[in-house]
């Protein structure tokens, strides 16, 4: 009897995350993978929608001692759709249903064409907030990210899933606040409780430029697109004819359906 099992899924590939430069291999997810992520459909919880990702790219990777958890949130979204791309091809179609009209429509995309951005060779990860403040940044890792939302469980009760995502926003872009300089000095043993009180409390515009350093420096697939609605739009007038709705909104390609 031969020995079938040695030919399931035997093809293998690699790619190099565009942030750490680590040359990562991988095989397809397999109807076995899929069936396991199935237990997070109805999931809300972010934290948990992340643990299953975790599952999903750790079962897939086959590189030795690999630490998803490791490596930027930057890069493992990358590595998150080449494995999609080897598993279920290039094209991916989702429906959206527009804002201004309330038509549902579906969209198609290839993956190949989105955006790609270079980690920036020469990033200045020194910010002057004010002639007093200034902060070192850094990018933030996956491991950051866990640490985020264990630290928002604690200190926020009864959360909604929206409420939790940007508690926990906030309290990631703290975490990538590597030290603070002050006329005293340079502090790099900042408690985490007081870096989101810096960020807290400081002026909307120097917020703003730390937010704009991440717009700025960031890297991998940009999964933000230009969307306009092609339906038609009833003028809700006799005699007056439809028109077509052309609505325009920059929009997060939706996940719900990426493997499936």
């Amino acid at each position: 009897m031969s020995d079938f099992k040695k030919y399931l899924n035997v093809y293998e590939f690699e790619t190099t995350l565009p942030g750490s430069g680590i040359t990562v291999k991988f095989k397809p997810i397999t109807t076995g993978q899929l069936k396991r992520l199935l237990v997070y459909e109805n999931e809300t919880d972010p934290a948990t929608v992340e643990e299953a990702l975790d599952e999903l790219i750790g079962t897939s990777v086959i590189t030795d001692e690999f630490d998803v958890k490791g490596i930027y949130l930057q890069d493992r979204f990358y590595l998150l759709i080449e494995i999609r791309r080897k598993t279920k091809g290039d094209l991916y179609q989702f429906e959206i249903k527009c804002p201004e009209c309330g038509s549902q429509s579906l969209q198609t995309i290839n993956l190949t064409e989105l955006e790609m951005r270079e980690l920036p060779p020469d990033v200045d990860y020194n910010m002057v907030l004010s002639e007093n403040i200034s902060v070192e940044l850094r990018h933030v890792t996956r491991y950051d990210q866990i640490a985020a939302f264990a630290f928002v469980d604690e200190i926020k009760e009864d959360l909604t899933p929206i409420q939790k995502a940007v508690e926990s926003a906030m309290v990631l872009n703290s975490i990538a606040i590597k030290s603070v300089t002050t006329p005293e000095g340079k502090d790099e043993e900042v408690s985490l409780e007081d870096k989101k009180y810096l960020l807290e409390n400081i002026p909307r515009p120097m917020y703003e430029k730390i937010t704009e350093w991440f717009e700025n420096n960031t890297f991998g697939y940009n999964f933000v697109l230009d969307i306009e609605c092609r339906h038609t739009k009833p003028s809700g007038k006799k005699g007056v004819p439809s028109k077509r709705c052309g609505f325009k909104q920059e929009t997060i390609i939706p996940l719900e359906n990426f493997f499936f």
